[in-house]
């Protein structure tokens, strides 16, 4: 047995946060509503933690059964009674999740003006501003397709991701956004993957939106034992 200590309480520095006025974000908290959609229907509810100095989300699940998801740039580990029952290499790190965006001031563009990617173009649409970006280097092995996202007063609305011969992979929509602190926060989103051409929902509500709520430290670390 290897001991792993994961501690979602963070050390404050001053020289890689955010500011806004002489206000530091660091972290970031929710109570939150999944509603997933295929062939069947299912929900989950719980809470989520996020501190983006140790770049890990911490998920405490209440329904349908009670168990603790903790995301790391490299890892997944979902954890029942204190003890880790899986664990796998993540597909997609913390940089785009939306947490992370929202306390890096970095959801007007959703992150992409600073990704890998580059605009090529921009149109107006009514209410909406839709941006076209197309990756910046064409890597033979690894390709990627094109991302479409749309604005709404600055504010990004939805987005969608291609595949390089065109076909869609998914679409994500952004809304009732609530400012919190002077952070703009989607409390509604809508992610619908294109799986064998087929749809698949899956709607994420948050409610109660804390930002710095230092006073909880429970709730921002987890210990937990793993085998090899």
């Amino acid at each position: 047995m290897k001991f792993l200590r994961l501690t979602l309480f963070s050390v404050i520095f001053l020289s890689p946060l955010l500011y806004i006025g002489q206000k530091v974000f660091s972290r970031i908290e929710s109570e939150i509503t999944i509603k997933e959609i295929d062939s069947t229907s299912r929900i989950t509810t719980g809470k989520m933690y996020y501190d983006k100095n140790l770049a890990s989300m911490y998920y405490s699940i209440k329904f349908p059964n009670r168990e603790v998801l903790i995301y790391t740039d490299s890892m997944v580990y979902r954890l029942i009674d204190d003890k880790v029952v899986e664990n796998y290499k993540s597909t997609t790190g913390l940089k785009f999740n939306i947490f992370n965006l929202v306390l890096n001031s970095q959801m007007e563009y959703y992150g992409l003006n600073s990704s890998s990617y580059e605009l090529v173009k921009t149109k107006n649409d009514q209410d909406q501003i839709i941006t076209t970006w197309e990756p910046k280097f064409k890597n033979k092995k690894y390709r990627s397709g094109k991302i479409i996202m749309s604005q709404k007063n600055k504010l990004i609305f939805g987005l969608v991701s291609f595949h390089p011969d065109g076909s869609i992979i998914s679409k994500q929509f952004f809304e009732d956004y609530t400012n919190i602190d002077g952070l703009m926060i989607p409390s509604k989103i809508t992610q619908i993957a294109f799986i064998n051409d087929k749809p698949e929902y899956k709607i994420t509500t948050y409610k109660n939106i804390k930002i710095n709520n230092f006073d909880d430290q429970k709730n921002y670390s987890s210990e937990f034992y793993f085998s090899d």
